[in-house]
């Protein structure tokens, strides 16, 4: 490697900053599995006719897109 990029110190930086901002990565981490859980449940509880639609291609990239949106705003 070079003299900038060192794998050695590269790995000690990312676990300091792991260990420094654990809980934050926790709680964002719980708070977008809830997040999903609630849209899950809307998705196959509240609109039973079209449950599946989630499991085709349209519904997936819908289903990315909602998700990267509102886990954005809470992070």
């Amino acid at each position: 490697m070079s003299d900038f990029f060192d794998s050695a110190r590269f790995g000690r930086l990312f676990r300091a900053h792991l260990a420094e901002n654990r809980r934050e990565y926790l709680g964002f981490l719980i708070v977008a599995c809830l997040v999903d859980l609630i849209f899950i449940l809307i998705a196959f509880y509240l609109i039973p006719n079209r449950s599946y639609i989630a499991f085709q291609f349209h519904g997936q990239a819908t289903w990315c897109l909602t998700g990267l949106i509102i886990t954005g705003i809470i992070f």
